[in-house]
Protein backbone atom coordinates (compact mmCIF):
# COMPACT_ATOMS: atom_id res chain seq x y z
CA UNK A 1 0.00 0.00 0.00
CA UNK A 2 1.21 3.28 -0.70
CA UNK A 3 1.25 6.07 1.85
CA UNK A 4 -0.62 9.67 1.45
CA UNK A 5 0.93 12.51 0.01
CA UNK A 6 1.09 15.68 1.77
CA UNK A 7 0.83 18.31 -0.13
CA UNK A 8 2.05 21.98 2.14
CA UNK A 9 -0.66 24.27 0.47
CA UNK A 10 -3.35 21.29 0.69
CA UNK A 11 -3.01 22.17 4.42
CA UNK A 12 -5.10 24.16 6.78
CA UNK A 13 -3.61 27.72 7.53
CA UNK A 14 -3.26 28.39 11.30
CA UNK A 15 -5.48 30.98 12.34
CA UNK A 16 -4.80 34.65 12.02
CA UNK A 17 -4.05 36.32 15.31
CA UNK A 18 -7.19 38.64 16.37
CA UNK A 19 -6.19 42.65 16.65
CA UNK A 20 -6.61 44.12 20.33
CA UNK A 21 -9.42 45.88 20.38
CA UNK A 22 -8.30 49.17 21.39
CA UNK A 23 -5.35 49.81 19.37
CA UNK A 24 -4.82 53.61 17.92
CA UNK A 25 -5.23 54.37 14.02
CA UNK A 26 -1.29 54.89 13.22
CA UNK A 27 -1.80 56.18 9.68
CA UNK A 28 1.70 55.92 7.69
CA UNK A 29 3.39 59.62 7.06
CA UNK A 30 2.63 59.94 3.61
CA UNK A 31 -1.15 59.51 4.09
CA UNK A 32 -1.26 62.40 7.01
CA UNK A 33 1.01 64.74 4.42
CA UNK A 34 -1.71 63.79 1.84
CA UNK A 35 -4.70 64.66 3.97
CA UNK A 36 -3.04 67.66 5.53
CA UNK A 37 -2.77 68.87 1.57
CA UNK A 38 -6.04 68.17 0.85
CA UNK A 39 -7.52 70.31 3.40
CA UNK A 40 -5.39 72.90 2.35
CA UNK A 41 -6.57 72.68 -1.53
CA UNK A 42 -10.16 72.77 -0.24
CA UNK A 43 -9.45 75.82 1.78
CA UNK A 44 -7.82 77.93 -0.82
CA UNK A 45 -10.96 76.55 -3.10
CA UNK A 46 -13.24 78.11 -0.72
CA UNK A 47 -11.33 80.78 -0.85
CA UNK A 48 -11.10 81.24 -4.51
CA UNK A 49 -14.80 81.14 -4.72
CA UNK A 50 -15.24 83.73 -2.52
CA UNK A 51 -13.40 86.12 -4.02
CA UNK A 52 -14.97 85.56 -7.99
CA UNK A 53 -18.36 85.52 -6.30
CA UNK A 54 -17.82 88.80 -5.15
CA UNK A 55 -16.30 89.49 -7.98
CA UNK A 56 -19.97 88.70 -9.86
CA UNK A 57 -22.20 91.30 -7.29
CA UNK A 58 -19.79 93.70 -7.70
CA UNK A 59 -20.30 93.44 -11.89
CA UNK A 60 -23.91 93.19 -11.25
CA UNK A 61 -23.92 96.60 -9.48
CA UNK A 62 -21.96 98.09 -12.37
CA UNK A 63 -24.00 97.18 -14.72
CA UNK A 64 -27.04 98.00 -12.72
CA UNK A 65 -25.89 101.58 -12.37
CA UNK A 66 -24.61 101.80 -16.34
CA UNK A 67 -28.63 100.95 -17.11
CA UNK A 68 -29.94 103.68 -15.09
CA UNK A 69 -27.42 106.71 -17.30
CA UNK A 70 -28.40 104.76 -20.78
CA UNK A 71 -32.10 106.73 -22.41
CA UNK A 72 -33.88 105.02 -24.82
CA UNK A 73 -36.32 106.73 -27.33
CA UNK A 74 -38.64 104.16 -28.82
CA UNK A 75 -42.75 105.54 -28.10
CA UNK A 76 -44.24 103.45 -25.57
CA UNK A 77 -47.70 102.60 -25.55
CA UNK A 78 -50.77 100.30 -24.16
CA UNK A 79 -51.19 97.38 -26.62
CA UNK A 80 -54.59 96.87 -28.44
CA UNK A 81 -55.01 93.75 -30.77
CA UNK A 82 -55.50 94.38 -34.44
CA UNK A 83 -58.33 92.27 -35.53
CA UNK A 84 -57.22 88.44 -34.88
CA UNK A 85 -53.29 89.09 -35.50
CA UNK A 86 -51.57 88.09 -31.81
CA UNK A 87 -48.72 89.60 -31.32
CA UNK A 88 -45.88 87.66 -29.16
CA UNK A 89 -42.25 88.77 -27.77
CA UNK A 90 -39.90 87.30 -29.36
CA UNK A 91 -37.91 87.92 -26.15
CA UNK A 92 -39.86 86.40 -23.00
CA UNK A 93 -41.89 84.28 -26.09
CA UNK A 94 -45.13 85.57 -23.90
CA UNK A 95 -47.89 86.50 -25.76
CA UNK A 96 -48.82 90.16 -25.89
CA UNK A 97 -52.36 91.00 -23.84
CA UNK A 98 -54.47 93.92 -24.59
CA UNK A 99 -53.19 96.94 -22.50
CA UNK A 100 -49.79 95.91 -21.74
CA UNK A 101 -46.78 98.75 -22.29
CA UNK A 102 -44.83 97.65 -25.28
CA UNK A 103 -42.20 100.00 -27.18
CA UNK A 104 -42.05 99.62 -31.04
CA UNK A 105 -38.55 99.93 -32.46
CA UNK A 106 -38.84 102.86 -35.16
CA UNK A 107 -36.22 101.42 -37.40
CA UNK A 108 -37.78 98.00 -38.03
CA UNK A 109 -41.35 98.46 -36.45
CA UNK A 110 -41.36 95.16 -34.00
CA UNK A 111 -43.21 95.53 -31.06
CA UNK A 112 -42.04 93.79 -27.57
CA UNK A 113 -42.69 94.13 -23.60
CA UNK A 114 -41.61 97.87 -22.50
CA UNK A 115 -39.68 95.78 -19.34
CA UNK A 116 -37.97 93.30 -21.98
CA UNK A 117 -36.84 95.43 -24.39
CA UNK A 118 -35.40 97.81 -22.03
CA UNK A 119 -33.30 94.85 -20.50
CA UNK A 120 -32.42 93.52 -23.89
CA UNK A 121 -30.81 97.17 -24.93
CA UNK A 122 -28.93 96.91 -21.57
CA UNK A 123 -26.79 93.94 -23.17
CA UNK A 124 -27.33 94.29 -26.98
CA UNK A 125 -27.69 97.13 -29.33
CA UNK A 126 -30.18 95.63 -32.16
CA UNK A 127 -33.38 94.53 -32.54
CA UNK A 128 -34.08 90.67 -31.27
CA UNK A 129 -36.09 89.59 -34.24
CA UNK A 130 -34.56 91.34 -37.29
CA UNK A 131 -30.86 92.39 -35.64
CA UNK A 132 -31.51 95.56 -37.32
CA UNK A 133 -28.98 98.07 -35.25
CA UNK A 134 -30.78 100.53 -33.19
CA UNK A 135 -28.23 103.49 -31.70
CA UNK A 136 -28.67 103.83 -27.69
CA UNK A 137 -27.27 107.39 -26.13
CA UNK A 138 -25.55 107.07 -22.91
CA UNK A 139 -25.72 110.01 -20.89
CA UNK A 140 -22.59 109.66 -18.74
CA UNK A 141 -23.43 113.01 -16.72
CA UNK A 142 -23.71 113.93 -13.23
CA UNK A 143 -27.14 114.81 -14.17
CA UNK A 144 -28.17 112.01 -15.70
CA UNK A 145 -26.80 109.64 -12.56
CA UNK A 146 -29.16 111.56 -10.36
CA UNK A 147 -32.58 111.17 -12.49
CA UNK A 148 -34.97 108.49 -11.89
CA UNK A 149 -35.08 107.44 -15.43
CA UNK A 150 -33.69 103.92 -15.60
CA UNK A 151 -33.73 102.95 -18.91
CA UNK A 152 -32.37 103.64 -22.49
CA UNK A 153 -33.53 106.03 -25.17
CA UNK A 154 -33.14 104.50 -29.11
CA UNK A 155 -32.48 107.05 -31.56
CA UNK A 156 -33.10 106.49 -35.57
Amino acid sequence: MSSPILLPFLLPLPPSPVPPLHSPIVLPRSIEDLLMLSMLLLLVLILVITILCGKRSAKSDEEESLSKNIDIQAPIFHYSVDGDIEQECAICLCEIEEGEKCRKIKTCGHVFHKDCIDRWFTVELHCPLCRTSVCVVVDCSENAMASSSSFPTLLN
